[in-house]
Parts: C-alpha cells; structure tokens; sequence
C-alpha cells in the first residue's frame, strides 16, 4: 500500500535542520543591517570632516544640509562664501560631496537630527573658520555660536555627533 504524508521522524529532521539554518542566517541578516549604518554614519562623518576643513582653510562658512524627505545628505557654503563648491572638488578631486543614502544604503535612513538650523525642509550643520559650528540659516549667514552639539541619527543605532565646543567629529 502507497504511503501517503510523512512520517513523525522526517517532520522532525526537516524542522531541526529549519531551526540550525535560522540560527545561523538571523544573525547575518542583522550584522548587515548594522554594516549598512555604520557606513553611512561613516560617509556623513566624511562629509561633515571635508565641509569643516573646507571652512578653515578657506576662512569661508560651509556646512552640510541634510534633506531627511529625499535622503540627500551634501557639503554647502555660505552665500557669502569667496570659494564654492568648485574649491571643494578641486582640493579632494572629487565630487562636490553628496549621499543619496537610500540609494547607497538601500534601507538606511536619517531618522534623527538634533542641534541643527532647520529651514525649508532641510537641517544645516555649519562651521567657521576656526571649524567649530556655528547657526546658520541656509543661506550660511552666521547668526551665533553653536550652542548645543549636533547629533544625527541614522537608521536604528548609528550616530554622528559634533561637538559644539570644538567642532570635533564622531
């Protein structure tokens, strides 16, 4: 007589090796997640580190804007800047400095950002000179002392955080 289903045994080895597979996949799955943050939070660190040298060694007010709707994290200078963007990429030779961080790190989004200007839909992290921040609207106009540190949030744990006292980046 044909068998039909399977037998006790068989259901059993079939869920131990499912049980052995996922114990081992779920954890990958979640160091990719905190791989994809970590490098993002380390791109925007990029950005926020080339916008501050960029402002000390020119002497001219430049920033980041973060646009949290579109994803879009770029360097910017201020209005009054005597050297734009074109200064930035000769100096690194590379682009005028910009992450589209859902396209880069699919799933990875900027959740969180404290101590920045907001305006027009965007928050802008400026520096001086000198490379501490400073408030500044987005036109770069200066209008005080950063007061607060700023801190950005990406995805569910990463963090770029700058100092308001010295500028510092981490």
């Amino acid at each position: 007589m044909p068998r039909s289903g399977f037998s006790l045994l068989e259901t059993m080895v079939v869920v131990a090796i499912v049980a052995i597979l996922s114990v081992v996949a779920v954890p990958m799955v979640a160091s990719r997640a905190e791989m994809k943050e970590a490098a993002a939070c380390a791109d925007v660190a990029g950005l926020l580190r080339t916008a501050r040298a960029f402002a000390m060694a020119t002497g001219d007010v430049c920033g980041v804007s973060i646009d949290r709707a579109k994803g879009v994290i770029e360097i910017v200078v201020s209005e009054t800047a005597e050297h734009g963007l074109e200064a930035i990429e000769a100096a690194s030779g590379a682009g005028t400095g910009s992450v589209l961080l859902s396209s880069v790190y699919g799933g990875v989004a900027v959740t969180e950002v404290a101590g920045a200007v907001a305006e027009g839909g965007r928050e802008y992290i400026w520096f001086g000179h000198d490379g501490v921040p400073r408030r500044a609207g987005a036109a770069g106009v200066v209008i005080g002392v950063a007061e607060s540190d700023a801190l950005i949030e990406i995805g569910e744990a990463g963090r770029v955080r700058v100092y308001a006292f010295s500028g510092a980046i981490e």
